[in-house]
């Protein structure tokens, strides 16, 4: 029996309708995640869609199969349905040891694929590549089939449909949960999980909603799903009223992934930080310190005359505060000034300077 997962109540335009077909991977086994990618992709799309899942246990590509996908009874349910978009992914179990029949697995492919674009909603169909196993003989299963010869054989099948606009094929799937090298390990195994190599893990089903989702946004289905096969939306919103991926995306990653679809984006907030301008010495007190590059400077030396300490202190100064910079204050030695020691007292010093 199919399994509806309704979206939410408040999207005021038509709701595009996605039909998940698939095996158990599509079904679901993780008991955290009962209905499979398609329960989460249902979340990430906000309301944009409603998510129907079509999944058979144990279901094969090919006709005559242990259990053959188009003798099942999501399949019926399927033929019956309406669908605006169809995400496909089956093929696993056609692994199985002794069963692996390429000829016969195309057949089959093409055969579905056909019947999907057949149906009366004139649906878009997306293909997946299942993901890979990542252990061999699990359930009779044959990781070579499914990692190589399955990679070559289902494109060729999509390909055989020449129906080019309507059906497309993705690695986006096969990618995310680990590829060729078995990239992710999280995606199978973990604490509580099943760990066989062939059933995801919780981590593992978010992965594949992630990347069907990715995939729908990047081909701006359901946009297109919205506007297409002259289907109008509800009410009176025009059809550059109606939410694009883009805005599902933005909705999702600024809102959150319970986010409603028809929601405007909050504004967006400017920051608030208050620059405080920076401190700038200035020669006022007998503390006064000079900073950064003047520190590094070699000192002055000793035993030069007065006038000539002066000369260099100007310099200096006047190069480290800028040209506008005030003068320093005057180190010759009069009633009414600072005493400058010399070097006849032991530390020559000039205008509090540190160092010189």
């Amino acid at each position: 029996v199919a399994l509806a997962l309704d979206a939410p109540t408040s999207v005021t335009c038509k709701q595009v309708v996605i039909a998940a077909v698939g095996d158990f991977l599509t079904v679901g086994k993780d008991p955290n995640n009962p209905s499979g990618y398609p329960g989460i992709l249902a979340m990430r799309l906000s309301g944009a869609a409603q998510v129907i899942n079509f999944g058979e246990m144990k279901a094969t590509m090919r006709e005559g199969g242990i259990v053959s996908y188009s003798n099942s009874e999501p399949y019926q349910s399927l033929l019956k349905s309406n669908p605006d978009i169809v995400t496909f992914m089956l093929g696993t179990n056609d692994a199985k040891h002794g069963f692996w029949d390429e000829v016969a697995f195309k057949k089959g492919a093409k055969s579905l694929i056909m019947d999907c674009l057949s149906l009366a909603s004139r649906p878009r169909v997306l293909v997946f590549q299942p993901p890979p196993l990542y252990r061999d003989g699990v359930q009779s299963l044959r990781q070579k089939v499914v990692n190589d010869h399955e990679r070559s054989a289902l494109p060729q099948a999509v390909a055989s449909t020449e129906s080019s606009g309507s059906v497309e094929y993705s690695m986006a799937v096969w990618n995310a949960m680990g590829g060729a090298a078995l990239r992710c390990k999280e995606c199978y195994f973990a604490e509580g999980e099943i760990n066989d190599g062939i059933h995801p893990t919780s981590i593992g089903f978010k992965k594949m909603a992630a990347a069907v989702f990715d995939s729908l946004m990047a081909q701006d289905a359901l946009a297109s799903a919205l506007v297409g096969n002259n289907k109008e939306p509800r009410g009176n919103k025009s059809v550059t009223e109606i939410s694009t991926a883009d805005q599902i995306r933005a909705n999702t990653q600024v809102i959150g992934a319970g986010s409603n679809l028809m929601q405007p984006l909050p504004a967006e907030e400017l920051p608030t930080t208050t620059t405080q301008p920076e401190p700038v010495n200035t020669p006022e007190s007998d503390d006064f310190e000079l900073t950064g590059a003047l520190e590094k400077e070699a000192p002055i030396p000793q035993g030069l005359p007065t006038d000539v300490v002066q000369t260099i202190v100007n310099a200096r100064t006047k190069e480290s505060l800028g040209k506008d910079a005030p003068p320093p204050r005057n180190v010759k030695g009069d009633a009414q000034s600072r005493q400058v020691e010399t070097p006849e007292n032991g530390n020559l010093k000039a205008s509090g300077r540190r160092g010189c």
